[in-house]
């Protein structure tokens, strides 16, 4: 964990307190990254999301099981698998890609369907590392073919041609999440380090393909927020997610609001 003295705790406390951050970042503007798509050969759907903020590689198979699922696994470099940043950001992404695609969704026949498996790989990572790996697993899932089923009386034949494999069901459901990081009265997104040791409040937001909200996940509070400052944080945090949703759906950060030149 990165350490700090008190005088320049104070100094950061300062400087976000009068709206501004350590790099001029204005508050909804994220550090660059690099976004790539299926490269790893050998998986069924795969992402590579890296930059200032971090590494994170996703790697997606499936198999055929009795009942669908989509299973998440998340190792981050340095920790365990028990250790409680990897369970965090393993359950929030899967409550959040279970509500965003129904396991039902994945049925072949009444006796077997599609197990999705997410692998997230956390290589690196400056600050938390959620908001990162939910755009690599949504990138991955978009990448994500799976082989044709023929199905007669009940029973299913895998079509053995990646050319005829087609997208996750429902795909278009899927949006992402965005982390809200607070400081007094300024609501800031992509958040270093550093900034992280000074902010009071933090939740992460979901959003579905609709932009709607469909999970919170409180990170961090030092304080409590009234009604009407919340309800400004999720409404920011709403529209950022759907901004990293749209960004997932073209596969580029290039363009957009988001992403720093």
């Amino acid at each position: 964990m990165i350490q700090r003295s008190p005088a320049e705790i104070s100094y950061l406390s300062t400087l976000l307190a009068s709206g501004q951050r350590p790099d001029s970042r204005k508050s909804s503007t994220f550090r660059p990254v690099t976004i790539q798509t299926s490269v790893l050969p050998a998986a069924f759907g795969s992402s590579r999301v890296s930059g200032p903020a971090g590494e994170i590689i996703v790697g997606i198979k499936a198999q055929v099981a009795p009942v669908g699922e989509y299973l998440v696994s998340v190792e981050v470099d340095g920790h365990k698998d028990d250790d409680p940043l990897p369970l965090l950001v393993n359950e929030t992404l899967q409550r959040h890609i279970r509500a965003c695609l129904p396991p039902k969704t994945l049925q072949i026949t009444t006796k077997s369907a599609w197990v999705v498996y997410i692998d997230v790989y956390i290589t690196s990572f400056d600050s938390h590392p959620l908001e990162l790996a939910s755009l690599a697993a949504v990138l991955a899932l978009r990448d994500t073919r799976l082989p044709q089923t023929i199905i007669e009386d009940d029973e299913y034949t895998i079509y053995d041609d990646w050319e005829s494999a087609t997208l996750i069901p429902g795909i278009e459901n899927l949006g992402a999440l965005s982390i809200a990081n607070c400081y007094q009265s300024l609501i800031f997104f992509d958040a270093s380090a550093e900034e992280e040791l000074v902010s009071d409040f933090r939740i992460a937001v979901g959003v579905n393909g609709q932009g709607s909200i469909i999970l919170t996940q409180s990170l961090q509070s030092r304080r409590a927020l009234r009604a009407p400052n919340i309800s400004k944080v999720l409404e920011n945090a709403r529209e950022i997610a759907c901004e990293i949703g749209h960004v997932a759906k073209v596969g580029g950060g290039e363009g957009t609001g988001l992403w720093a030149n």
